[in-house]
């Protein structure tokens, strides 16, 4: 898991870069095919490439400490800048260890994007910054969010250990007893049930069991 005084699982964050496979809603399925941008896609695409300058601008304003993070993300709300903007800077802040600067860019990117990949990143990189910020209970409850919102999600196994794991570090080991139950049974017969059990077996520990 992400904890690192008891992880059994290695850390696996997200990406820096933008996601690839966000493209205008608006390429006709030939251009897609094809690779070639139809007239209709024009004007998407170019403002496209905008709205990635502009990620690109508020990385760099994060990156040399120019701007503060209160600014950007009225800045970019105000500009209309998006998914891009929004999952780049806070994934930028993230990078500098600047965690809770990066939370309201999760938050929003989570919350207005939820379909999309970047939005069930943006929910695993917000419960990640209150991990690193020893704000365990938080960061349980938004693990959990994603694995209940997210069932088939491409960090859903990480996120059930690490459930469970922030729950016992915040003190409810109950709740974690039964993430645990929950973890093994989903995924039986993979490394995440057997990790799942070393987690009971260190929470056994624990309370003197």
């Amino acid at each position: 898991s992400l904890f690192p005084r008891t992880s059994v699982v290695p850390i696996v964050d997200n990406g820096c870069g933008l996601s690839s496979d966000h493209q205008p809603e608006t390429m006709s399925d030939d251009a897609r095919a094809d690779g070639v941008w139809g007239p209709s896609a024009g004007l998407v695409g170019l403002a496209w490439v905008a709205a990635a300058a502009a990620a690109a601008w508020c990385v760099l304003l994060v990156a040399t400490g120019a701007d503060p993070p209160g600014l950007l993300l009225a800045s970019v709300a105000t500009l209309g800048l998006g998914l891009a903007a929004l999952y780049g800077t806070g994934r930028s802040y993230f990078q500098n260890r600047q965690y809770e600067e990066s939370i309201p860019f999760f938050e929003r990117v989570s919350r207005e994007f939820a379909q999309t990949k970047d939005g069930r990143d943006g929910l695993y990189s917000l419960a990640s910054a209150y991990l690193r910020l020893n704000r365990a209970a938080e960061a349980a409850a938004r693990f959990r969010e994603y694995a209940e919102r997210y069932p088939a999600g491409e960090r859903i196994e990480f996120a059930h250990l690490n459930v469970v794991d922030g729950l016992r570090e915040a003190g409810r080991p109950l709740e974690a007893i039964a993430w645990i139950a929950r973890t093994r049974e989903k995924f039986a017969g993979t490394a995440t049930a057997t990790n799942a059990l070393f987690a009971r077996l260190r929470l056994d520990v624990g309370v003197g069991d």
